[in-house]
């Protein structure tokens, strides 16, 4: 899977990657979290992601990225941090 991007690569040829994954869920209405941003929609939303990939390949995109711009051990905390002082069970 990776040889025909190491070819290009090794050619001087452009590689397309997929564009802001977080900011298109955010426009298809995906509610946010305040702490993790788009990160827990992998959880919440795991089509609505599906969704944005699969129109980046369609539009020609070679490269996808995983949807972890928010995915860190200090946000998961504030998120749970959150969850526990409001009693709630799920991410918000």
């Amino acid at each position: 899977m990776y040889e025909p991007i190491a070819s290009k690569l090794a050619k001087g040829e452009l590689i397309i990657l997929d564009g802001g994954t977080g900011t298109d869920i955010q426009r298809r209405g995906v509610p946010m979290n305040g702490d993790t941003w788009c990160a827990e929609v992998n959880l919440t939303h795991p089509d609505a992601v599906r969704s944005v990939h699969a129109d980046y390949i369609r539009a020609g995109a070679e490269v996808i990225t995983a949807n972890t711009y928010a995915t860190s051990p200090s946000s998961s905390i504030r998120s749970a941090a959150t969850m526990i002082s409001s009693g709630s069970t799920k991410p918000r």
